[in-house]
């Protein structure tokens, strides 16, 4: 997987994961959402992981943060309300004006 700075920042699952655990080190980053349920009207809770990645010295990857470090991984639990309340005012609209001209 490809790390970038801004990959998932504007996601609101994880501003409210990163609300949720407070400061994180440098080159912190979400790698994970999993809805927990069995069905789409049990998802009410999201599982958030991230880590600490670094740039790979090697191979393809080479300068890109595609290395998770070892023991920096952190799990939270984050409310569908808590997604709801971090979700930015206007999210998403553009995607929506999009796929409505898309499918006039």
């Amino acid at each position: 997987m490809e790390m970038h700075d801004e990959m998932m920042l504007d996601y609101p699952p994880s501003l409210a994961a990163a609300k949720q655990l407070g400061e994180v080190p440098a080159g912190f980053a979400f790698f994970e959402f999993e809805c927990l349920g069995d069905r789409p009207e049990e998802f009410t809770v999201m599982k958030v992981t991230g880590a600490v990645f670094r740039e790979a010295k090697t191979g393809k990857n080479k300068g890109r943060r595609t290395v998770a470090i070892p023991g920096t991984e952190r799990t939270v639990y984050v409310t569908a309300e808590a997604i709801r309340d971090a979700t930015p005012a206007g999210y998403g609209d553009a995607f929506r004006a999009k796929l409505a001209a898309a499918t006039e």
